[in-house]
């Protein structure tokens, strides 16, 4: 194709410089009204002729044409990701070390300036005399703390590798790092770097390996989190190889297949199309000039991309009406392209070249992958069987019935009736006339069927299917459920061409409540099927599982069990769950395939942001107001480990009636205003959930039998009869009824009875009846085993912050039991959309944190979870723990509920709900404060301690607010004296 040369300059900006190009490409004497411009502009890299040199390894060059690893060296080593040697030569063959396999890992990551500047701060502090000489050994050092304060080695590790003198190659049980590293190390170190998320559980891709159980247990799940990502693979004979080597070719393959996670990571992105055309521009001046070389690609998505090669020489001369580049070459953005086999610059490439590239977040062309192609342009009709308006895709069957997916040009020319029209417009199974050119559709026209004629095309939804008696019966679209709307066509199993989800299939798969579309010939019968599965979406609770049904209440309140499909697939945030760990009480978003005559779920996806059970309540039904949808409740008391603890409200609390809830009088089931008018006066239980805006409502109130006997259980589940109508206790000879009106509540979610499962362990509260002397449960709580990962707290000061990607404390002290243990290294935390900030007022957003530099030189504490920062905290410092049993939380307050209750005493707090009580303060009793120089603690008594905005807060492993701590809780606190008064620093809860 001919260069079209302009006479107008490239400027350094080359958003503005390419408008000006297409102005001066496409004059208005062409015909064009208007000029298609790039929705983004690229360009070259400076440095492209010396990357190009240093990258073209000779004995890569040798290799043949097919050799597998020739691509990933080339491409990883255009991002200066891997090296080769002074010699060049890559050594393909050659195996890495651990601190190479490393270093290579986080260069990936673009972290070789960090890891640059931890080998100088650790070479900083180092005498003289041992300070770092070798090079190799003097960056790996950066490389390993990085590694260390990412967790991918131990600090153990990470002693050994700094020691002057190396253990001996192959020691066990030591990390040597100048040793090969093994390739369960690499998938380790890489799925840690890259924070992949392991799977702990059900490891079936590397279990499908013949050596797997010759792994390293710990690194099993991050082994599969590579194979799963496709960034490793096994050996050709079934084999893992874990104890293996890896080479430096592999390792190159294995860092390609890193991009698609590292890349968006690194602000890059690959892309890739074909080459449009290729246009230059050319600025002329006295004392020299520069030449813009444009190339128009048409991405994958149907959109026009440049990319910029720029050239600036000394002197241009004019040569009739082109310009000849002369002199010397002072400054150029080039490429480095790898095409036909070998590394070139831009120069190589071609109009009709496939292409794909690597641009990074300034917006240069890293690296340039391109393969010839020929510019042919084919006409076909088809059927289009799926539309994609969003991206501007269709899916069409030719006539052999093969379906492809094609892109749209965003230039393309689509047509209805003659008339153009927007994709919009174009619906499935349409007959169309579509061209095609490098795999995008630059025309398509959707044909009309003759209205007048026998109609063959038709759509509705199958009823019945039987290839034994080769007919189909459809409803029509709509589904109406009547003989009048059921349309039966008959087929010659032999004759059908049949596809089912866009793919060949047989009659067989074709199923009740799937939608198609039928093509009749001139005699009548079904010549082609195509089906698709058809789904509406439905939101629900489970209520109890069983292997082929589900028990759910739909948000409408009704409650169904729906048949489940064999091959039913379950998310849980966007991956794969396995259908039998739903759990009961669990509320889900469910794709059903009806018909009149049944439904079936497809699909499940867990809503993990449903609210679970807050609080279970023992309360007498005081009153109801109907209009504001409030329950008034007196003499609260509140279910604590088996226990009832009076509430800190005084004498009454006035929650919220949930949309949905449910009021039982034994297996009576009652609406609002009759439980207000006729059982107020009644004791009963309530069940409550926190809703999102923190206010607490109820869901459940089951009233109790009058005059009935109270009992608590805590024991275990030994045996339930059908259905777990009732069920018998390890520790207790009672048997215990259950009826459909108990609360009952497992993995904090509101279920049935049919969750209850034999082993269970629980709290109960049951009642015996006087009238016939069993007893009926009322609430029971299976009681919940913590899974965690330990959260370790840190205090140090603060030397770096990365934006919106990690911070650094210069050194760092971190909590081991009852002391801090200081240590001279750096540790650097990664910040995350989790991490959150506290401050002397509270909450405080981690966007001032990241941006700003007041907290630099600043001690903090950091809850983190590994590398991970939860929590960042400006508290003081706390060197003295104390310790003791709450017995109130919050300072002595007087009620507002505006109630005279006569009856009622006021009650201590035990850490009610948030907003509601004064949670600034904390009572212990049986108090003691810990004495390092002797071991010992030493009795205080009663404590008074302040909660401070940025106090940390942990139970279980979780960081909590001051409203999780109850009375009864035993709790260790941090603070910095050993009085019996002053702030609480950190509170562990104990319990």
């Amino acid at each position: 194709m001919k260069d079209y040369i302009t006479t107008r300059r490239y400027k350094r900006n080359p958003i503005l410089s390419t408008a000006v190009i297409f102005s001066l490409l496409f004059p208005g004497s062409w015909g064009f009204a208007e000029p298609e411009l790039p929705v983004e502009i690229f360009t070259g890299v400076e440095n492209a002729r010396e990357i190009i040199e240093n990258i073209s390894f000779e004995d890569v060059a040798e290799m043949p044409t097919n050799y597998w690893a020739k691509d990933a060296i080339y491409e990883i080593s255009a991002l200066e990701t891997i090296k080769g040697y002074g010699d060049r030569n890559f050594r393909g063959g050659q195996q890495l070390s651990k601190q190479e396999a490393i270093a290579l890992i986080y260069r990936m990551m673009g972290r070789e300036d960090e890891a640059q500047r931890l080998a100088e701060q650790l070479d900083s502090v180092r005498s003289s005399n041992m300070k770092k000489e070798d090079a190799i050994s003097y960056w790996s050092d950066g490389y390993l703390q990085l590694a260390a304060n990412d967790g991918l080695i131990t600090r153990s590790d990470l002693m050994v590798a700094f020691q002057r003198f190396q253990p001996r190659s192959g020691t066990r049980n030591r990390f040597v790092k100048a040793d090969p590293a093994e390739r369960q190390e690499v998938a380790y170190w890489a799925a840690r770097a890259m924070r992949l998320e392991p799977f702990f559980e059900q490891q079936n891709l590397f279990n499908s390996y013949n050596d797997w159980n010759e792994s390293d247990p710990p690194k099993i799940p991050y082994i599969e989190a590579v194979l799963r990502n496709k960034i490793m693979n096994g050996m050709p004979d079934a084999r893992f190889d874990p104890t293996g080597p890896i080479t430096r070719e592999q390792m190159a393959q294995v860092l390609k297949n890193m991009e698609n996670i590292v890349l968006p990571m690194r602000s890059m992105e690959k892309k890739s199309g074909y080459i449009e055309g290729i246009y230059s521009d050319v600025d002329a001046k006295q004392s020299g000039g520069s030449t813009a070389r444009v190339i128009a690609v048409r991405g994958e998505d149907g959109r026009l991309y440049h990319i910029a090669r720029e050239l600036s020489q000394d002197q241009l001369f004019e040569k009739g009406r082109e310009f000849s580049p002369g002199g010397e070459l002072t400054r150029e953005r080039e490429l480095v392209v790898y095409k036909n086999d070998s590394l070139q610059t831009g120069e190589v490439l071609e109009v009709n070249d496939q292409l794909e590239y690597i641009v990074d977040a300034d917006n240069q062309v890293k690296f340039v992958r391109a393969v010839p192609a020929s510019m042919t342009v084919r006409s076909m009709a088809a059927m289009i069987v799926r539309v994609d308006r969003e991206n501007k895709r269709v899916s069409v069957q030719d006539e052999e019935g093969n379906v492809t997916t094609y892109s749209i040009s965003d230039t393309a020319e689509i047509l209805k009736d003659g008339r153009l029209i927007d994709i919009s417009e174009v619906n499935e199974y349409r007959n169309a006339d579509i061209m095609v050119r490098n795999n995008l559709i630059i025309r398509l026209e959707v044909k009309i069927a003759n209205p007048g004629g026998l109609e063959t095309n038709i759509t509705g939804i199958v009823e019945d299917n039987n290839p034994a008696l080769n007919y189909i019966s459809l409803y029509s679209e709509e589904g109406l459920r009547a003989q009048s709307t059921i349309r039966i066509y008959n087929y010659s199993p032999d004759m059908v061409e049949a596809e089912k989800n866009h793919k060949k299939a047989s009659l067989d798969d074709i199923e009740p409540g799937d939608t198609v579309h039928i093509i009749l010939d001139e005699d009548g019968y079904v010549s082609q099927l195509s089906a698709a599965d058809n789904y509406e979406a439905a939101y629900g609770k489970i209520l109890f599982r069983e292997e082929s049904a589900l028990g759910v209440e739909m948000n409408d309140g009704t409650q169904q069990v729906l048949d489940v499909a064999d091959n039913v697939i379950v998310f849980s945030d966007k991956k794969v769950w396995p259908y039998d760990e739903l759990k009961d009480g669990e509320y889900i978003r469910m794709l059903l395939q009806k018909t009149p005559d049944m439904t079936v779920i497809r699909e499940i996806t867990r809503q993990t942001y449903a609210q679970d059970i807050s609080n279970i309540y023992k309360a007498v039904l005081d009153s109801v107001d109907i209009s504001g949808g409030n329950i008034t409740l007196k003499h609260p008391e509140k279910l604590y480990k088996g226990k009832w603890i009076r509430d800190s409200q005084i004498g009454f609390r006035i929650l919220k009636a949930d949309d949905r809830l449910k009021i039982y009088d034994g297996e009576k089931l009652l609406d609002l205003d009759k439980a207000g008018k006729l059982y107020s006066g009644r004791q009963a239980y309530i069940a409550v959930k926190r809703s999102f805006g923190s206010e607490e409502v109820i869901q459940q109130i089951t009233f109790r039998p009058q005059s009935a006997k109270e009992i608590l259980y805590d024991d275990t589940l030994a045996s339930a009869a059908s259905g777990n109508r009732s069920i018998g206790l390890d520790g207790s000879s009672d048997t215990v009824i259950l009826k459909e009106n108990a609360i009952v509540v497992r993995d904090g979610k509101l279920v049935t009875r049919r969750s209850l499962m034999t082993g269970d362990t629980l709290y109960m509260a049951a009642n015996r009846n006087t009238a016939t002397g069993l007893i009926e449960a009322g609430v029971i709580v299976t009681q919940k085993k913590p899974i965690y990962n330990p959260i370790y707290i840190y205090r140090g000061k603060l030397s770096n912050v990365n934006e919106n990607s990690n911070f650094t404390l210069e050194s760092f002290a971190l909590l081991d039991g009852l002391a801090w243990e200081y240590s001279g290294f750096s540790k650097t935390f990664a910040i995350t959309f989790d991490t959150r900030l506290v401050r002397d007022g509270g909450a405080a957003s981690v966007r001032g944190f990241v941006y700003g530099s007041d907290y630099i030189g600043q001690s903090i504490y950091v809850a983190a979870d590994e590398t991970q920062a939860l929590l960042i905290s400006t508290a003081p410092y706390g060197a003295f723990n104390a310790r003791g049993e709450v017995y109130k939380l919050g300072a002595d307050t007087q009620s507002n509920t505006g109630r005279d209750d006569q009856s009622s005493d006021e009650t201590e707090g035990d850490g009610g709900q948030e907003g509601e009580a004064d949670l600034s303060k904390i009572r212990l009793v049986n108090a003691s404060v810990y004495d390092s120089n002797s071991g010992l603690w030493t009795a205080r008594g009663m404590m008074e301690l302040s909660i401070l905005p940025n106090t940390i807060i942990i139970r279980n492993n979780e960081l909590v607010s001051a409203g999780s701590i109850g009375k009864g809780d035993t709790v260790r606190v941090l603070k910095k004296d050993d009085t019996a008064a002053g702030d609480a620093y950190l509170i562990l809860i104990e319990n």
